[in-house]
């Protein structure tokens, strides 16, 4: 989920269906520290790309992280900083000629495909074991499954509804440990799958519930967002809906904020693009189509300068302006 200056909120985790590339997501700092070290071994062992997604309120968290001992490689390589402190050490690399590998062309492209493939089924049977998704609290006919930091939010519901049911953590998204999402749901009556943005595991989990559990009730998106970030308050009323409890949302504290739209930076010396806004806007001809990136200066966008016709991402104005003048 995205709410900066991005010109769309934005949902990556297709690009693992499309490419095939394995893909972590973890909860908080601590397993975004772990998960790119976990990345870079499934990197190594099976020779693919390796995407580590991660959401805003993942992003923007803050905590304490426990940093591992990390074997050095044999050789290193030393990049010098300021003063010739010593600022990183890594493997020398070294481009090895393989046109096996590296010449894609028919038939080897449909060769590489299956062995992708293959690839792929290996790492779901590495997902089944690995600790990074795990089962956790008490036996009961509901459930929850949660990935990235739906985990924290799906705790902190059961904690404000007073219950402890069964929770299946998932750090992989693509390939899902199958087996162990089937063993999960088996013995539930209803399971609540709890994931920002578009209800992808939730169709993975209603797929595996026609073999492993046909009656299965499975809930997702029918009570929780698919747009924006989620929220513990909001999981709390959506996981309140299954189990048939009444939740009220706790009371906000009544302060009267000082709300403002956004503005370039103030104090002095003020932001030099805001005297630009308005010299240009007076200096150009009537009618002028304005074109925007984003950035900072996207605010120029709103009150008092109003400024552009179309805003749209990064770069993107002149090539807009191109097509326009055509």
């Amino acid at each position: 989920a995205c709410h900066s200056s991005a010109q769309s909120e934005q949902n990556s985790r297709p690009f693992a269906y499309m490419a095939h590339i394995p893909t972590l997501e973890p909860k908080d700092p601590q397993q975004c520290y772990d998960f790119v070290k976990l990345g870079f071994e499934m990197s190594e062992k099976f020779h693919l790309p390796v995407m580590l997604r991660i959401t805003t309120t993942v992003a923007h968290q803050r905590s304490a992280v426990t940093i591992l001992n990390i074997k050095s490689p044999a050789r290193l390589r030393y990049a010098e900083g300021i003063a010739g402190r010593q600022i990183a050490n890594f493997k020398e690399g070294k481009f090895i000629p393989n046109k096996h590998q590296f010449v894609t062309m028919p038939p080897r492209v449909l060769e590489m495909k299956q062995e992708l493939l293959n690839k792929i089924e290996q790492i779901r049977q590495f997902a089944e074991t690995n600790p990074a998704n795990k089962i956790e609290g008490l036996k009961n006919k509901t459930g929850v499954i949660a990935s990235g930091v739906g985990v924290l939010h799906a705790k902190e519901a059961m904690q404000c509804l007073g219950v402890s049911l069964p929770l299946l953590q998932l750090g992989f998204f693509y390939p899902l440990p199958e087996r162990k999402i089937q063993r999960f749901i088996k013995g539930l009556s209803r399971v609540l799958i709890v994931e920002e943005l578009e209800g992808l595991i939730e169709k993975e989990v209603l797929a595996l519930s026609k073999t492993a559990n046909p009656k299965l009730r499975v809930f997702g998106k029918n009570v929780l967002s698919s747009v924006g970030e989620l929220k513990p308050e909001e999981v709390a009323l959506g996981l309140a809906k299954l189990l048939g409890k009444k939740y009220v949302l706790p009371k906000t504290l009544d302060v009267k904020a000082n709300k403002h739209l956004p503005r370039c930076c103030i104090g002095w010396p003020t932001c030099p693009y805001w005297k630009l806004f308005a010299a240009v806007k007076q200096a150009a001809p009537k009618d002028t189509i304005f074109g925007g990136d984003i950035g900072c200066y996207m605010i120029a966008a709103l009150p008092p300068h109003n400024l552009y016709d179309y805003l749209s991402c990064m770069g993107s104005s002149i090539g807009i302006a191109h097509g326009m003048k055509k």
